[in-house]
Parts: C-alpha cells; sequence; structure tokens
C-alpha cells in the first residue's frame, strides 16, 4: 500500500512529458486510434513506421480509447500500479532466491522496503515511457522461469516455461533490448541442462523449445507487418543496428556526414544495415583507444549517483527535500546495492537462477555498457534485479555464508566501483560546503533588499570558485537577480 501510495503522488505531483520519445509514443497511439495506422507522423500521409515497436503505443492506445486521446493522467496512475506490482515481484524473487529457509521472509521484505522507496524506478511512472511495463514484464518472465526450475511437476514446469517465452515476447516488443533477457534465460537453461544428471537434457530440450516458440510467437505478427510494408525482413526494429554504428564509428564532421550518405545510397535496408554493421567494425579496429575509453565512461555513467549528479554537478533547481530524497533514497540505495549484488553474484549458493541472474547480467552489461551506448534510465530494467540480489548478498552476508575469499573479492570490486563513481563528487561537495556562509549571507541580503552587499557576497563566491562549473555561482546570481528586478 505505501509502495502504491507512494508512486501514486509521485505520478500526480511530478508528472514529466519532456522525452521526445515520451511524444513519439502518443503520437503513433492518437495515429492509431484516429487515422487507423500505425506512424509517429503529425501529418498526412502518415507514412507508416518502423522506428518504435508497437508495445507501449497500443498500451497508450488501449487508455487513450477508454479515458480519452492524450489522457496521460490516467496512463501515470496506471503506471504507478503496475510498478507497484513490479516491487512486489521483486520481493518474490528474492525469497525464492534465498536458499536459508529461515531467511527467505526476512530477505523478501528488506528486497519489497528497498524496491518500494526508490525513487529512480519510481520516477518513470510519471513519465511516458517504456520502463515500466517493460520491467515489470521481465521481471514477470524471471519469476516464471524460478517457478519452472523449482517444480517438480513436468507438466507445471512446461506451463512456467511457456508463460516465460510469452512475457519474454511481449517485454521485447516494448523494448527491444528485453530480448537480452529472453537469450540469457536460454543460455542458461542450455548449460544447466548439459551438467545436469543423465536423461535431464530431453527435459531440457522440450522447455527450450516451448519457450522458444513462445517468444517467437508473439513477435511473428509484428515481424510479418514489417515484411509487408518494407519488403524486407525485419523481425522486430532498425534502429539498434544504426545505434551500433552511432556509438562504435569514432568520426565526427564532414566524414561522418559522407559516411552517413553512403549508407543511405544503399538500395535496401538490408544492405544500409549491413554498411552499418561494417563502418561500426571499422570504427572499432581503427581506434580501439576510443572504444575501450567509451566502454569505461559507459560504466561509470551506468552507476552514477544521480542525487549527487543533479546536486553538485547540474544544480537543477529543486528543493533541499528533493535532493535529500535522491540522497538518501536513491544514491544511499543504489550505491550499496551495487556491492551487494555482487556479493550475490560472486559469493552466493550455485543455482540455476543465481547462474541466469549471472549470465543476463554480463550480457546486459555487454550491451549497454561495451557495445552501445547507456542513458541513465536504462539502469531502470537492471535495478529491479540488482535490489532483488542485493537482498541476498545482504542475507549472506549477516550469517556469514559462502567462501571467505569470494566475499572479499565481491567487496572489493563492488566496493572499488562505488568509490569510482563516489570519488568526482568530493571535490564538488567540499566547495560547495566551504560556499554555504557566503550563500546564505547572500540570501539574507537579498531578504533584507540590499542589492549592493547581494552583489558583494556573490563576487566572493565568484572569486573563490572562477572556472569551477560545479560550484554553486547560478544560486548567486539568481539571487542576486530576484533583488535587482525587485
Amino acid at each position: 500500500m505505501a509502495a502504491a501510495t507512494f508512486r501514486i503522488v509521485v505520478a500526480h505531483r511530478w508528472p514529466n512529458d519532456g522525452p521526445d520519445d515520451g511524444r513519439t509514443y502518443a503520437q503513433i497511439a492518437r495515429n492509431v486510434l484516429e487515422q487507423h495506422v500505425y506512424s509517429h507522423e503529425t501529418e498526412a500521409p502518415f507514412v507508416p513506421s518502423l522506428i518504435r515497436l508497437p508495445g507501449y503505443p497500443l498500451f497508450l492506445a488501449g487508455i487513450y480509447s477508454v479515458f480519452g486521446h492524450t489522457n496521460n493522467g490516467v496512463v501515470r496512475i496506471v503506471q504507478a500500479l503496475i510498478d507497484t506490482g513490479t516491487c512486489a515481484l521483486v520481493a518474490l524473487l528474492a525469497f525464492y532466491w534465498q536458499p536459508d529457509g529461515g531467511r527467505k521472509r526476512a530477505t523478501m521484505f528488506v528486497a519489497l522496503a528497498l524496491a518500494a522507496v526508490c525513487p529512480f524506478t519510481t520516477i518513470y511512472a510519471a513519465t511516458i515511457l517504456t520502463e515500466v511495463p517493460t520491467t515489470f514484464l521481465v521481471m514477470a518472465m524471471l519469476l516464471a522461469v524460478t517457478l519452472a526450475y523449482r517444480t517438480g511437476d513436468w507438466k507445471r514446469a512446461l506451463s512456467f516455461w511457456m508463460g516465460a517465452g510469452l512475457l519474454g515476447g511481449l517485454a521485447v516488443l516494448f523494448r527491444p533490448d528485453s530480448g537480452l533477457f529472453a537469450f540469457a534465460v536460454g543460455l542458461t537453461l542450455g548449460v544447466t541442462g548439459l551438467i545436469r544428471i543423465k536423461g535431464e537434457w530431453r527435459n531440457t530440450l522440450v522447455w527450450g523449445t516451448v519457450f522458444s516458440m513462445a517468444f517467437v510467437l508473439v513477435l511473428v505478427p509484428w515481424t510479418i507487418r514489417n515484411a509487408i510494408v518494407t519488403g524486407d525482413f525485419i523481425p522486430v526494429e532498425t534502429n539498434g543496428i544504426y545505434n551500433l554504428y552511432d556509438d562504435n564509428t569514432f568520426v565526427e564532421g564532414e566524414r561522418r556526414v559522407r559516411q552517413e550518405a553512403v549508407m543511405r545510397s544503399q538500395p535496401t535496408l538490408a544492405q544500409q544495415r549491413d554498411m552499418a554493421v561494417r563502418m561500426a567494425l571499422r570504427g572499432i579496429a581503427r581506434q580501439p583507444d576510443a572504444f575501450v575509453e567509451k566502454a569505461w565512461r559507459n560504466l561509470l555513467h551506468l552507476v552514477r549517483p544521480d542525487g549527487l549528479q543533479l546536486l553538485l554537478v547540474v544544480e537543477e533547481p529543486m528543493p533541499a527535500w528533493r535532493d535529500a530524497a535522491l540522497f538518501f533514497l536513491d544514491d544511499l540505495i543504489v550505491l550499496p546495492a551495487v556491492v551487494l549484488f555482487a556479493v550475490f553474484l560472486v559469493a552466493g549458493r550455485p543455482s540455476p537462477e543465481r547462474g541466469l541472474i549471472a549470465v543476463w547480467t554480463a550480457y546486459y552489461l555487454l550491451m549497454v555498457v561495451v557495445l552501445f551506448h547507456n542513458e541513465i534510465r536504462y539502469r531502470s530494467t537492471l535495478l529491479p534485479f540488482a535490489l532483488a540480489g542485493a537482498a541476498g548478498g545482504w542475507a549472506l552476508l549477516a550469517r556469514r555464508e559462502g567462501s571467505p575469499w569470494r566475499v572479499r573479492l565481491a567487496l572489493v570490486l563492488g566496493g572499488g566501483l562505488a568509490a569510482l563513481v563516489v570519488a568526482p563528487y568530493v571535490g564538488p561537495a567540499g566547495r560547495a560546503v566551504r560556499s554555504l556562509p557566503a550563500l546564505t549571507a547572500m540570501r539574507q541580503a537579498v531578504e533584507k533588499g540590499d542589492a549592493l552587499s547581494a552583489r558583494r557576497r556573490m563576487q566572493d563566491v565568484d572569486l573563490e570558485h572562477r572556472g569551477d562549473p560545479t560550484s554553486r555561482q547560478a544560486q548567486g546570481r539568481q539571487s542576486a537577480q530576484k533583488t535587482k528586478m525587485g
């Protein structure tokens, strides 16, 4: 109830219509309802679109058809309830992943508490983006896989594998990178089938076939539609290939313009994709140092403490309570979760579920860190898994279980990564603290209407932090300008 209330309040009080992707999804949904065509165009001739998958636009269209076109308020409330369901799935996964029967309930409640209060996932309920339903579907798929491994009944296992495949296919229709989860499931199923006792490989083959067929079944109608529209075989979408090129060509300016012109000049979409892949591979081969640097920056960006970033670097004008909420409920949850998740992965008791999470995490990081790029919102799909795993890591440390050297290795790796991403904010934090007396005096001068004193205090801050982009100069200038206008 608390998780649902928190998300509904956030969705209602702080709606966010800013992302361009959200406007594109809404436009497609409106065109489906009003023009009866799947297109992102805002005016005729409404050319059929290939740039967005149909899951989220059709999700919006379903809500719009009942509650009115562009009624994003209802969309946000629905997403708040879906995200609450994701919190419950996180708790259930933590329960099943905990091998110690005596600590299952405690681990479940820890995971539920972490997921319920974490604002990072909550804020996406207020946006018109795919994160909320995608994360719910992926978590539900993983729960189905977990239950399939745990049930002793062959028919029930078959049903769970079929459900997992259907959920995985639906997740891909919302976001194409969800296919990474399905790949990880298939890989884990194959590996566990090979190492199990003789005779189990037959069950593994049947389950893998059922999972794959259910997964593909969901995608077939969209693939047929793409073939009819383009005459080309496009199982999901084409943006991924362009992103591979865009993230790995490492050229700019005129050379970049020429490369893109060459790609567009290819007579078919298939040839354009082939050319994009060749140029991406050539960029990696010619500039391996830039490729490695990109991957390292992506890794640090993915686990960046967003509260500190907004407070000390971006200096986004927000009330103090929101800065505090982001720091205490986001940064102080995400960073320890990284460490505890590492403990779960490295030192946890071997199991198919742990193997699945390890494979998927490695594969996901390979995609969004090494090969492509990432935005801070991309970790919304990883974070629920990390929270469930972090609860298992916490239980392992609390009972002092696991191999001591593995536990120490996990703590060093996770703690080292957390330290690396926090280190850049130490200097800005110190400078911000030193500027507080001058800013306090300036604020008092503003309240008294003393513009001259406010300007002098602002100049003191400027002189101390000149050239420092992370200083609090913006606040000073805004306060002085307010006095001047008054």
